[in-house]
């Protein structure tokens, strides 16, 4: 019996020493799961979900209109008087855009006044004559033409117009010496001529030069002809008419308004009537002659001085 009563009682021993380490190791970890929740950030309270409750519906005769709201009074106008604006500040940012390309003529340069244009060239030179002599060219005299000329067709950018024009021509057809036996004191005439034209405007420098040529027909008379002619003295019937054809240059500068002419024309079948014996016979010669002077053009005057400032 005592040896069993020790035996019990060593067991018991053992049995409360394990079950001290086992409160032991219990009491380390709770201590280890408190300090880890010292050291954690405490969580924010959830919100209360739960919906308050609606506050009781007023009756008929609690509910009342809420007054209007007054009118704000209005801001005081800016300097400057009601309603102005003194500076107004923009701001972009496209910068450097290249500008537009313009057609040829959408700047107005290539456009100035209609497209068409109008002369009116006064010219004056010398003229010679052939009435038919053995000597040729032998009557000279004064030469005065008026020349109207319309263009209705010119280039965009005027450098070639074609037009239609009319004219009337004056020269003087005189021989003061005569050959021995010629019973005139001298060889006088006025030959004038009446035509149409066709025209032909060049313009290598609209400013500086250009070329002006022109075809012209017409009828051309003699009046106080008394004349040495086919060799003799002799007379021109005033109501005897011919057919002329000729042919001009000029050569303009200065827009066109200063020009030197040039040019040719032939009379067609001119009958002449002897007034000495023994030649007072009729003979028909054809007069051609040439002419040069100069020329200025009134109308091209007139529009350049419109197109300068006053």
């Amino acid at each position: 019996m005592p040896i069993l009563h020790l035996a019990t009682l060593r067991d018991a021993t053992v049995a409360v020493a394990h079950i001290v380490d086992l409160a032991n190791v219990i009491a380390l970890a709770f201590a280890q799961s408190v300090a880890l929740l010292a050291l954690s950030p405490s969580p924010e309270p959830a919100p209360d979900a739960t919906p308050e409750p609606a506050p009781p519906a007023a009756s008929a005769e609690e509910v009342t209109p809420a007054p209007a709201p007054e009118p704000s009074a209005a801001p005081p106008p800016a300097a400057g008087g009601f309603g102005s604006v003194e500076a107004i500040t923009t701001s972009s940012n496209v910068h450097g855009l290249p500008a537009p390309a313009l057609e040829p003529g959408e700047d107005g340069e290539d456009e100035e006044g209609p497209r068409h244009e109008i002369s009116a060239r006064a010219e004056a030179g010398y003229a010679q004559t052939n009435l038919g002599n053995a000597e040729g060219l032998d009557h000279h005299g004064l030469f005065l033409r008026l020349h109207l000329v319309f263009y209705p067709w010119v280039t965009k950018q005027r450098q070639v117009a074609g037009g239609i024009g009319a004219l009337y021509s004056y020269a003087g057809v005189n021989r003061r010496e005569l050959p021995d036996g010629v019973e005139l004191d001298a060889s006088e005439a006025q030959q004038q001529q009446i035509m149409l034209s066709i025209n032909l405007l060049l313009r290598p420098h609209p400013e500086w030069f250009s070329i002006q040529p022109a075809g012209m027909i017409g009828l051309g008379f003699y009046s106080n002809a008394k004349v040495f002619a086919a060799d003799r003295a002799a007379v021109i019937r005033k109501d005897e008419y011919a057919f002329v054809a000729g042919g001009s240059l000029a050569l303009c500068t200065a827009w066109d308004i200063a020009c030197v002419i040039g040019g040719s024309e032939v009379l067609l079948a001119v009958e002449t009537l002897g007034t000495q014996a023994p030649t007072l016979d009729s003979r028909v010669v054809d007069p051609w002659g040439w002419h040069v002077g100069i020329g200025i053009d009134v109308l091209r005057i007139m529009a350049r001085a419109n197109r300068l400032p006053s």
